[in-house]
Parts: structure tokens; C-alpha cells; sequence
């Protein structure tokens, strides 16, 4: 059956503190089920909406709810939606986003020794302006490549008069090169806490700010379309729709041609977008073409303008 409680005034209640807690603790729990059909509000274990008499979708623990997401969505982000488990979701991004920094350090680890090692694995511009040195040497170079600009990038000349005046300026001898290059191999650059914590705050920020999009999208633009609007469930959805960062495994195995890794990366994005596109469909009772035009639109806006993934 339906809860039906009696809401505390927040004049009994005036400490902000409070009210935040209290309303987070209501929008966060995992006891009621909103019906996908009629959008009321009942009991989690109830069968039947109490409302309209449809069949209601029920809790599912965290390993389900990655488990279905991946294998079987058309059936985890309507209950997803109907449930908004967003603590599970916090989880879930949390866990994305470790494994997205550590994907980014990885890579940058390999490319930067695969530089030292074959310099022609790289664009034309910086193939023009490295010599083929002795790898200590080629550390140095790649070091001051990426602080030069970009017109002595295109220029080999220009780039190797500066990298020169560079070097003497700085009394990099060749010793010195040498023993960088040693220091380096023997103990690659690690990124510090600092740096992997603020990647993982921005990717929480940015699985905010994506489900903040849709929801006033929604209200600003399909009002009168969508007959509820829970921020709570578009943040499950879109926080559950993260799951795909498991794709990007695929990019530890042994690399094929550069057009292939671009193909994979967008059909990441494509998964992704599906996958928000079906919760936002259950969350709002949007018409699929509705949900569809709300999700890539501003998919389009974070990806391609703000440089912010959804």
C-alpha cells in the first residue's frame, strides 16, 4: 500500500542543516518504488500500484543492478528508474571514476615510453623536429617538445635553435641528460593523491551537472510531456549508465590502427547515450523520441563544447 506521511513544516524545523539531511533522507530511500505508469508513490514488495493497479518494479542490490545494466538494460533502467538507488550509482561512479584515472595514467605511461622508443610512431610535425638521438637524448627533446610552442613544433630548425639556447641556459649536460633518462626508467612519473583525487571529484561533478542538464531540460522544454521528474532518478540512471567505462578495457589490449581506436571510443559514447536515453525514458514518461532528443542534444553540448564527459 501507499505511504502516506505528514511532512514536518520547515518552521518546526529551521536549522537548514536539518532540512538538507531530512530531505535527502527521504529522496534516498530505498523502501518505496514510484509506478512507471501513473507515477505514485508506494511501499517497496508491494505487486500492484495502489493507484493504478500496474505491476511494480522492485529493489535490486548493487551486483544486480551492474550486472543487468551491462548484459540486460532494457530491464535495469526501468527499475533503476522506478527504484533511484543513488547511493548504489554514487558507488558506481566512484568506481568509474578510479578506473578512468588510472586508464589515463596508464596510457600516458605507455605513449610516453613508446616516444623514447620509436619516434615515428608519432604525428609528422613531431617526427620532423626529433632527431634520431640516443633515447637520454630523446627524453630531453620530449620534454621541452611539449613546453615549446607550437610554431617551433612545425619548424625543425626554429625548434632546434630554441631546444639548443634551452639546454644551455638550464646547463642540462649530457650527463645530466643521461641520469634523467635512468631516473625515469627505473622509476616512472606516477601522478600524486592530489591529481587522482581531483579526477575523481570532476567526474562526480560531471555525473552531476549531466543529470542536473537533463532534468531542467526536461522541465524547460517538455513541461507539459512529462508527467514526473525526479532528480533522484536521473541521477541513478545516468550514474548506472557510467558502467560502460568497462568498455574502455578494450584499450589495454594490443592497439590496431588509429581509426579503429576512434570507432571504439564512439561507440562507447553511443552505449552510454542508449543507456540514459532508455532510464530517462522510465524517469520522466517521456516518449522515447522526447528522451532521445533531451539526451543526445546535450550529450553533443557536454562532449563536443565543454569538453565534459556525461
Amino acid at each position: 500500500m501507499s505511504e502516506t506521511t505528514t511532512e514536518t513544516p520547515e518552521t518546526q524545523n529551521p536549522n537548514p542543516v536539518n532540512r538538507f539531511t531530512e530531505s535527502f533522507r527521504r529522496a534516498t530511500r530505498t523502501d518505496l518504488v514510484t509506478c512507471l505508469n501513473c507515477g505514485a508513490v508506494n511501499q517497496a514488495g508491494e505487486v500492484k500500484c495502489e493507484n493504478c493497479g500496474e505491476p511494480l518494479q522492485q529493489p535490486a542490490n548493487l551486483y544486480v543492478n551492474i550486472a543487468q545494466t551491462l548484459v540486460l538494460p532494457q530491464k535495469a533502467m526501468p527499475r533503476i528508474a522506478a527504484t533511484s538507488p543513488v547511493l548504489q550509482a554514487f558507488l558506481v561512479v566512484i568506481l568509474m571514476a578510479a578506473i578512468t584515472t588510472l586508464l589515463s595514467v596508464f596510457a600516458t605511461l605507455v605513449v610516453f615510453q613508446e616516444l623514447l622508443n620509436d619516434q615515428t610512431k608519432f604525428n609528422q610535425d613531431f617526427a620532423a623536429t626529433i632527431t634520431t638521438q640516443p633515447p637520454e637524448e630523446r627524453l630531453t627533446q620530449l620534454f621541452y617538445y611539449f613546453r615549446a610552442p607550437a610554431e617551433e613544433r612545425a619548424d625543425p630548425a626554429k625548434f632546434n635553435a630554441s631546444y639548443a639556447t634551452w639546454l644551455d641556459q638550464n646547463k642540462i649536460t649530457p650527463e645530466k641528460r643521461l641520469q634523467n633518462y635512468n631516473d625515469f626508467t627505473s622509476n616512472p612519473p606516477l601522478p600524486g593523491a592530489l591529481f587522482l583525487v581531483s579526477q575523481i571529484l570532476y567526474l562526480l561533478i560531471s555525473w552531476v551537472f549531466f543529470a542536473l542538464a537533463i532534468y531542467y531540460a526536461v522541465k524547460l522544454v517538455f513541461r507539459n510531456a512529462a508527467p514526473r521528474t525526479s532528480m533522484v532518478s536521473l541521477l541513478s540512471v545516468v550514474g548506472f549508465a557510467r558502467i560502460t567505462t568497462i568498455g574502455a578495457l578494450v584499450f589495454l589490449l594490443p592497439q590496431g590502427p588509429a581509426e579503429l581506436q576512434a570507432v571504439l571510443q564512439i561507440l562507447l559514447i553511443v552505449w552510454k547515450i542508449a543507456l540514459i536515453t532508455v532510464g530517462v525514458k522510465y524517469s520522466t514518461g517521456l516518449a522515447w523520441t522526447r528522451s532521445a532528443i533531451i539526451v543526445v542534444a546535450l550529450a553533443l553540448v557536454f562532449q563536443l563544447f565543454l569538453k565534459i564527459p556525461i
